[in-house]
């Protein structure tokens, strides 16, 4: 979170001087921060009777409200506070200076949430970002790591032609193109570098895009504690 967050100039309308390849290396600090928050919270409901509430509204007292200066050891001394000090440093230690990833899928699982594939059907090559027009689809950024474009030797700038024999000009184009495969198939494509046309190889998968639902509408029926825990988290609490 620390390394995302010192690359805030370059994404509050900074820009860089060289191509980049953010795709492999950044996630904005905006949605990192909103996923530690929430496996934050999630955390100090299940092991300390506390929540993310307890804890900004200690941050306000203590630094906002008189415009306090702090420091990360000042935020985690503050979370021993509402937690304990073990908790506070694995925490600290694991997801804001370190790079690890919270179990989202046990942490929502307590209040009866399941995290599951949205489009598991659905082939995918990736999710570079394309500049449509009429002789193909140009990647304006860099593909993603392990991903089929990727694998593929498909990049930032090359100019996807066709897929299938079927001509990417849109994305309906696309869209079609890819949903006439299935997960797991391999299909040609046409691809035009700088040093000429070639044909690939894309090996699609399965679309990675993850979706939260409710336990009940995946089938499943929620325990009594965990309609319990999704009551106080999301429950109104002018109603108690």
């Amino acid at each position: 979170a620390i390394d995302m967050s010192r690359q805030a100039i370059f994404r509050d309308r900074g820009q860089w001087a060289d191509p980049q390849n953010s795709a492999n290396t950044y996630l904005h600090y905006y949605y990192y921060g909103e996923a530690i928050a929430l496996a934050l919270d999630m955390e100090l409901r299940s092991g300390f009777d506390s929540d993310l509430d307890r804890f900004m509204r200690l941050l306000w007292e203590r630094f906002g409200r008189d415009e306090v200066s702090y420091a990360l050891p000042d935020l985690e001394r503050t979370l021993a506070d509402v937690s304990d000090e073990h908790f506070a440093e694995s925490f600290v230690g694991r997801y804001i200076e370190g790079r690890e990833t919270a179990d989202y899928k046990q942490l929502l699982l307590a209040a009866g949430f399941v995290v599951r594939a949205e489009r598991p059907a659905e082939a995918w090559i990736g999710n570079a970002t394309l500049v449509f027009g009429r002789d193909g689809a140009r990647l304006s950024s860099a593909t993603r790591e392990g991903s089929p474009l990727h694998e593929a030797g498909v990049d930032r700038g090359d100019l996807l032609v066709e897929i299938g024999g079927r001509k990417i000009r849109d994305p309906k184009s696309l869209k079609r193109a890819l949903g006439s495969l299935a997960p797991g198939s391999e299909v040609r494509a046409i691809v035009e570098k700088h040093d000429g046309r070639r044909t690939v190889v894309l090996r699609t998968v399965a679309d990675p895009t993850l979706e939260v639902v409710l336990l009940e509408k995946d089938g499943g029926r929620p325990t009594t504690e965990q309609l319990a825990f999704r009551d106080r988290w999301l429950g109104s609490r002018a109603a108690r």
